[in-house]
């Protein structure tokens, strides 16, 4: 008999996770100080959002965007992207979703969202609510962001309430693995003379 793959005693020697001592522990003391900057956050989002931005000439997101299609594949990286992209600040993730800031003004949630439609995040439902097609969630979010741009989620839907009423401006944030990949695009509706 042929084998197709490897027999699982074949693994890694160290299992999923695994550490390393950089210097004795005596020295340890010396490295004291050194603060690790935290996993709160995917730099690379952050620095990707701040060029998106800094090329789209937007110096405030929450004023000049009028809905973002981001990664949340699992709740937390929401959160965390709300942060990385500027649309709060650092540790007040939890507050901007409290005030409703994230949600649609037509969509009834079952609980009150005081500030529904400040700025619409995921009016497509993300990436959970579409399946989240890996390899191909940077195109179902550009396919639903261009429909909002065209004024069409309507005619794909059969309901409008998704649709950001005229909306002008979008971003699309999408990030592969542990984030190491981060991208963001804003796309403009297109003007008609």
């Amino acid at each position: 008999r042929r084998r197709h793959a490897a027999p699982t005693r074949c693994g890694s020697p160290t299992g999923p996770s695994a550490g390393s001592r950089l210097t004795s522990w005596e020295k340890a003391s010396d490295y004291a100080d050194l603060k690790y900057p935290g996993v709160h956050s995917f730099r690379a989002g952050r620095a990707a959002g701040l060029e998106a931005y800094r090329m789209a000439g937007i110096t405030n997101p929450n004023r000049q965007l009028d809905f973002i299609e981001l990664h949340d594949a699992y709740a937390s990286s929401e959160i965390q992207t709300y942060e990385d992209l500027g649309l709060c600040k650092y540790g007040e993730g939890y507050d901007f979703v409290e005030r409703g800031d994230p949600f649609l003004k037509k969509v009834d949630y079952g609980f009150p969202v005081p500030n529904a439609g400040a700025i619409p995040v995921n009016p497509s439902g993300g990436l959970i609510a579409c399946g989240h097609p890996v390899g191909a969630t940077g195109l179902m979010q550009g396919v639903f962001a261009f429909w909002q741009l065209q004024g069409t989620i309507r005619k794909h839907f059969g309901d409008g309430a998704l649709q950001i009423p005229n909306a002008r401006r979008g971003a699309i944030h999408s990030h592969a693995g542990t984030g190491s990949a981060v991208t963001v695009s804003i796309l403009e509706r297109g003007f008609r003379p």
